[in-house]
Parts: C-alpha cells; sequence; structure tokens
C-alpha cells in the first residue's frame, strides 16, 4: 500500500504507481467501503456499488497511467436522487478511503447517511408539511 493519493477534483484522483499496483489499490477501496462487482483490467476500469442511506450507488473508476508511475483515477457514481448526493457522497467516500489504505486505524462508514438518520428527517419534514397544511394555509 503506501502510494501517496492526490486529489484534483471531487472526482479524479492520482496515485503514485504504476496501474498495475494502483488497480488491487482501487479495488480494495471499493472493498472497504462498499462491494466489488467488477475488475477489468483490459478496459481499466473498477466497478461496484456503495451504499448511501436506503439506496445502493453504482460506482465505476476508470484508471489510466499518463505519466509513468502516476495512474489517474477517475470515480463516475450515479444514484437515483434528485440532487445527486447519494453519487456525491459515495465518491467522496471512495476518494476518502484510497487516501486513507495505509492507515490501519482507518474504518470507513458503509452506509453514509444511516438508514434511521433517513427515516427521521422524511418523519419529521412530513409533520411539518402537515403544520403548515393545517395552520398556514388556512390564513392564506
Amino acid at each position: 500500500m503506501g502510494a501517496q493519493v492526490d486529489q484534483l477534483s471531487p472526482n479524479e484522483v492520482v496515485i503514485s504507481c504504476p496501474l498495475s499496483q494502483a488497480f488491487p489499490l482501487v479495488a480494495s477501496a471499493l472493498q472497504r467501503v462498499g462491494k466489488l462487482q467488477q475488475e477489468d483490467r483490459s478496459q481499466q476500469y473498477v466497478s461496484g456499488r456503495i451504499m448511501y442511506g436506503l439506496q445502493s450507488v453504482k460506482v465505476r473508476a476508470s484508471l489510466v497511467e499518463r505519466v509513468t508511475g502516476k495512474t489517474n483515477v477517475v470515480i463516475q457514481a450515479s444514484s437515483d436522487d434528485v440532487w445527486g448526493a447519494g453519487a456525491k457522497h459515495a465518491t467522496k467516500r471512495l476518494v476518502e478511503t484510497l487516501r486513507n489504505l495505509d492507515n490501519p486505524g482507518y474504518a470507513p462508514d458503509r452506509l453514509g447517511m444511516h438508514p434511521a438518520a433517513l427515516v427521521g428527517v422524511v418523519i419529521i419534514f412530513v409533520v411539518l408539511l402537515l403544520l403548515v397544511m393545517k395552520y398556514v394555509l388556512p390564513l392564506l
């Protein structure tokens, strides 16, 4: 492990190792934070799923060695929510896990937003909506 990971953008990192060594690093990070589904060295990608609350986010990391000894990893994630929060959060957690692979004490949160917290937010939203409908709308 021990390869340096530099973040270029929210969904792109550079790993300071050759492509052949970067594949197992990305696969390991994906397994730690989610579920690895496919690792295709000929097409140069790793794919899987990362949980965010109650949804399962599809994640694909494409790897290319643009400079000898440095591998660029571009992470694409897609989620079913309106704002893409699941995809953004899954990408952020995968990058964070990549950056902490050599840290034995690091334990990524495999669920992101806990389902109980999500249910709590929905319940509060429904209660507020009912209060507005009962007390505010009749005044208008």
